[in-house]
């Protein structure tokens, strides 16, 4: 048939038979019309589903997680919106979503997998931590109220940054620091002058104070401390 046709040619690379898989491994999803939920030589959970334009597509994940309403109950719960995933380093990436009345909590899938919930329906950020570098992930999520899951939202790839990535540049500071006040100048010897100020403030770390020596010349940097 055309979707077993189909169903071949996208697991003919599996390690195993594609016909014999087909034949043995593919459950029909008994509380599902129109879907299969696969698993291929990898382990991998696959569905493969009529989507709402009516054509068949694969989607990594089971079927549970990737049709909408398929876990929807009593309760109406809204998909969380506006859902993004930005890597921030090599090994994480943060996720961020508008938070969904009546939540209790979220489930953030990565490549198909419930990788950890979120709890708070308030929640709208979190990060997905100890990734591999040069890695490309994807990334959903849902919003849930008691033993109620909406469906997933659209899903969302992004790549962590390579190993050769450099260091993230903080922001330049344009704001000098405070003129140091009450200096004072004491000589304690023929050789010694002793000098004394107030901190200064700043809205950053400063690294240091230049001490100049004023005269009838122009003035130079003495010292820094």
């Amino acid at each position: 048939s055309p979707l077993l046709d189909q169903i071949l040619s996208w697991f003919k690379d599996a390690v195993i038979n594609a016909k014999e898989f087909v034949a043995d491994t593919i459950r029909a999803k008994k509380a599902v019309v129109d879907a299969l939920e696969m698993k291929d030589a990898s382990g991998d959970v696959w569905c493969v589903r009529i989507d709402e334009n009516g054509d068949w597509k694969k989607e990594r994940g089971g079927c549970d997680n990737n049709i909408p309403g398929a876990n929807a109950t009593t309760t109406n719960i809204s998909t969380p919106t506006s859902f993004t995933a930005t890597s921030t380093s090599r090994t994480e990436i943060i996720l961020k979503w508008d938070a969904v009345q009546n939540a209790d909590g979220y489930n953030i899938y990565r490549d198909g997998n419930n990788i950890f919930k979120v709890n708070g329906g308030s929640a709208t950020t979190s990060p997905d931590t100890k990734l591999k570098a040069s890695t490309t992930y994807e990334y959903s999520i849902s919003a849930l109220n008691g033993d109620n899951e909406s469906a997933t939202s659209t899903s969302v790839s992004v790549t962590t940054q390579s190993d050769s990535s450099p260091a993230p540049i903080p922001p330049s500071d344009t704001e000098a620091p405070s003129v140091p006040a009450n200096l004072t100048a004491t000589a304690v010897s023929s050789s010694r002058i002793d000098l004394k100020w107030d901190a200064s403030t700043d809205n950053t770390v400063f690294t240091g104070r230049r001490v100049l020596i004023l005269s009838h010349q122009p003035r130079k940097q003495l010292i820094q401390t």
